[in-house]
């Protein structure tokens, strides 16, 4: 019985070994186990990985970071309204 050779790659992020049961595909994702890094197959021979480009999940119509709706009126950890000095 012939025995294929596992496909391997390494985590960018750790380095450690990451390994694929069958012929990884371009754009494949795939998680590091050490890690939990999201990855990505970029080249095939030999195979490549990269930090998953999670910037596509971002819409440009997502509300913008609201810097001023803390107007320090509250105290963060009892939710009790404080009165400034």
């Amino acid at each position: 019985m012939s025995r294929k050779a596992p496909k391997i790659a390494f985590c960018p992020a750790c380095s450690a070994e990451v390994r694929f049961r069958k012929t990884p595909y371009m754009g494949q994702y795939k998680i590091c186990a050490d890690c939990d890094t999201e990855l990505e197959v970029v080249n095939l021979s030999p195979i490549e990985l990269e930090l998953l480009d999670n910037y596509e999940a971002y819409e440009e119509d997502d509300e913008p970071f609201d810097d001023d709706y803390d107007s320090y009126n509250y105290d963060d950890d009892s939710g009790n309204r404080r009165i400034p000095a």
